[in-house]
């Protein structure tokens, strides 16, 4: 028998090497042992019976190996054995690999409600790969055609997991199993509203409650107008009482407030009351 070739499988796949040009009398016995080529060390020796031409062995190596042909036997009475040095090499394909991060590197990222939500894929192999994902906004798998590639998730309105079970790079056809998880935070956007309308005496300091999220990471920085001046008060909770003085009818208005998370979110306001300013 002749088994001379080459072939090249995924790291701890199997190979099923066909055995079609066998000479002699059917049954065969094949003896074999699998040898590491990185250092010659014996990986099994078998011995199969029962062969005939067209049957397959299979192959598992834990390594890059060479199958290597010791004897032969068939049928005939009585039994002829040959002794053989033909081998068949089996190459590794390195599994293909995909490390999912945050923009910082690590697998944890917090973001403000409504931003968009960017994380790093890095991958090995020759690509384009598939990456099973269960990111529910997205279809998977995510296809990426070079690395590292930035993936783009779009606006964030809820804390949730990504993980990325697998990968499979077209290529070489080969698979790995991940277990790569990033959790993303939502911080919701801080809140804000402000006390009622108000009438007061030409001159007399009006006295304006700022309502401002309770449940949300306090202190704020809060700007507001009394439609003269802007003004921006920092470190400030719920119920900061501000006292503008009017000499005619105006406003106060909430511009805008800035929460303390961790990233700091914003939002843009736009509440206002209205002043009544009674003549001495």
């Amino acid at each position: 028998i002749d088994i001379t070739g080459q072939a090249s499988i995924c790291t701890d796949d199997c190979y099923d090497l066909l055995l079609d040009n066998f000479i002699g009398q059917a049954p065969f016995v094949l003896e074999y042992q699998v040898v590491a080529q990185s250092n010659g060390a014996v990986l099994e020796t078998q011995s199969v019976a029962g062969l005939q031409n067209g049957d397959f062995i299979t192959i598992c190596p834990s390594e890059a190996a060479v199958v290597e042909v010791l004897s032969l036997s068939d049928a005939n009475t009585p039994s002829c054995e040959s002794l053989t040095s033909t081998s068949f090499i089996i190459d590794f394909i390195p599994l293909p690999t995909a490390t999912l991060s945050a923009p910082d590197g690590s697998n944890a990222v917090s973001i403000c409600e409504g931003e968009v939500l960017e994380l790093n894929l890095t991958l090995t192999g020759t690509g384009p790969w598939e990456v099973a994902h269960d990111f529910a906004g997205q279809a998977s798998p995510l296809i990426v055609n070079a690395s590292p590639f930035t993936w783009d998730l779009g606006a964030i309105s809820s804390s949730f997991d990504v993980n990325l079970p697998s990968v499979f790079d077209q290529s070489s056809a080969c698979t790995n199993a991940l277990n790569e998880v990033v959790s993303v935070t939502m911080n919701p956007l801080p809140t804000a509203g402000i006390s009622s309308d108000q009438t007061i005496c030409a001159g007399v300091a009006a006295s304006i409650i700022f309502n401002l999220d309770p449940a949300g990471a306090a202190p704020y920085d809060v700007e507001w107008t009394d439609g003269t001046n802007i003004t921006v008060s920092n470190g400030i909770s719920d119920g900061f009482e501000v006292n503008p003085v009017f000499s005619a009818d105006g406003q106060v208005c909430l511009l805008s407030i800035s929460d303390n998370a961790n990233p700091t979110c914003s939002s843009t306001l736009n509440e206002c009351v209205d002043i009544t300013v009674n003549d001495l």
